[in-house]
């Protein structure tokens, strides 16, 4: 680590190491155990900057990362619907990450997180056909996540949230492909308290701006059955309380 000033630092390291398959890879939906299955190995050589301002409102963290993965693990789907996993060769996992904080008043924060990734594959090729240089399926290239909390001490507050995921791929051959989405939450409570109990009333939105999206979708589905679909704009009313 070098330090850059009091409020500054520079990092790099360069690792390596594995990750052996999960009970959940090894004995996966089938219910078969895939005792063929290999462990990850791989070596990450990364460099990250963090600081803050010199009032400690606002700091940052930026990582650059270069991670080459053998005998990567990805999700395979059967005919039947079942999953399963298998070992698919080499990746390359290029990427950036950026996470804020911003203290804008002293009832405000803004909290932001930012990644950009470029993973794709280097050596694979099953069933007669070659997948080098397509995208890592399931990995969007963009993603950014932005959450703003107002917090009065009269015990009125007000969360938003504004998540955005790039398109991604989500078969191996990268034909076929999820779009892009944007969601936008938002959340206003009152709550208080005294020495016996503490009640919370809240209003939320979810889903605001109606977008029609998936979460988690199955990769490499047989038939294209890839979509799980995600709900649309909703709303909750909720009451919390806590005795002592």
């Amino acid at each position: 680590m070098r330090k850059l000033g009091s409020h500054q630092s520079i990092t790099a390291k360069i690792a390596q190491g594995y990750s052996p398959p999960s009970i959940a890879e090894m004995r996966p939906s089938a219910g078969i155990i895939n005792t063929n299955l290999k462990a990850e190995k791989g070596w990450n050589k990364e460099i990250a900057w963090k600081g803050e301002s010199n009032d400690k409102t606002f700091n940052w963290d930026l990582t650059a990362y270069l991670f080459n993965l053998n005998e990567t693990i990805v999700v395979r789907r059967a005919a039947d619907g079942s999953d399963y996993f298998a070992n698919v060769g080499e990746t390359t996992q290029k990427g950036l990450e950026l996470t804020t904080f911003w203290k804008a008043h002293k009832y405000l924060v803004v909290n932001n997180s930012t990644t950009w990734q470029d993973f794709r594959f280097t050596d694979y090729s099953t069933a007669g056909k070659t997948y080098n240089g397509n995208f890592l399926t399931g990995t969007s290239p963009f993603q950014n996540s932005v959450l703003a909390i107002f917090n009065h001490p009269s015990g009125f507050s007000w969360n938003q949230q504004y998540i955005f995921s790039d398109y991604l791929f989500l078969n191996d051959a990268n034909t076929d492909k999820m779009p892009a989405y944007r969601i936008w939450n938002s959340k206003i409570s009152y709550q208080k308290s005294n020495r016996k109990f503490s009640w919370e009333l809240w209003f939320a939105m979810e889903n605001i701006l109606n977008e029609t999206y998936s979460l988690g979708p199955d990769l490499n589905a047989a038939a294209g059955r890839y979509y799980n679909a995600a709900p649309g704009r909703n709303f909750s009313v909720g009451l919390k309380i806590n005795t002592y």
